[in-house]
């Protein structure tokens, strides 16, 4: 557990396993890294492990990020107002129990069969669709089906390394921001067509996604401790996910 008002907000455990060796243990506090800067972080020290000689480039600055985002941006605020119109809470169909304090967060694990997995990506990959798109089609359509109507809306982690500076690839820091998605589902749409619609303004979101949630509710008519949407859905795919495993398993 961390203290917010104690720095720094990573740690470094060195555990002793015996005749195993050592593991290095390495936790942080998500304020500071997010799924992506980890491994960006790791890859570095993977390469400082590999050759202690190595002489990494300096890494993009994340305080020139901040200040880019801060500033005034008349196109972000103009789409952001034009989705706000766009908005309309879609509730959950049924109402929760009441619950211990304890009981209030609950898991429910799903996994896909490798077939599945392997029919949904050569789909998406066929029609050009991020694998992404399905499932935000997907949790739209359940939406949908619970609350009805033409219109659903949730919110939508999204990675936010679309800023126009050089290395947002490389940067380390937390830069993933929630935005609302509002996504129609019009009736005399083919499927192809209506996952490229999402998908479509997946990007748009994207590309205006350095916005605070409090800017766009304000902008829908909301007060900051108004709730905007009662559902959100994180689709965790960052670059290099799978090696950064590898990596941490195979070094001796």
């Amino acid at each position: 557990r961390f203290d917010l008002q104690q720095v720094p907000l990573l740690r470094l455990s060195l555990i002793d396993v015996g005749q195993a060796g050592q593991q290095l243990l390495v936790s942080h506090h998500h304020a500071i890294l997010d799924g992506w800067s980890v491994r960006v972080v790791m890859d570095a020290v993977a390469r400082c492990w590999d050759d202690p000689d190595a002489v990494l480039p300096p890494p993009p600055s994340f305080r020139r990020y901040v200040r880019q985002i801060r500033q005034r941006n008349p196109q972000r605020d103009a789409y952001w107002e034009t989705q706000a119109r766009r908005m309309s809470r879609t509730p959950l169909p049924l109402g929760l129990p009441l619950r211990q304090a304890s009981e209030r967060k609950q898991v429910l694990p799903f996994t896909l069969d490798e077939a599945t997995t392997r029919r949904l990506s050569d789909f998406a990959r066929r029609e050009q669709l991020t694998v992404s798109t399905l499932v935000q089609g997907a949790w739209a359509r359940l939406l949908q089906a619970c609350a009805g109507g033409e219109t659903v809306l949730f919110g939508m982690t999204i990675s936010g390394r679309h800023a126009a500076l050089a290395g947002m690839d490389q940067m380390a820091g937390l830069l993933i921001n929630t935005v609302p998605t509002v996504i129609d589902l019009p009736a005399d749409r083919s499927v192809r067509d209506w996952l490229r619609d999402v998908q479509q303004q997946q990007r748009q979101n994207e590309r205006h996604g350095d916005v605070a949630l409090t800017d766009i509710k304000s902008a829908a008519g909301l007060n900051s401790s108004d709730a905007l949407f009662d559902t959100l859905l994180v689709f965790e795919n960052y670059p290099g996910a799978g090696e950064q495993e590898a990596q941490a398993v195979d070094v001796e």
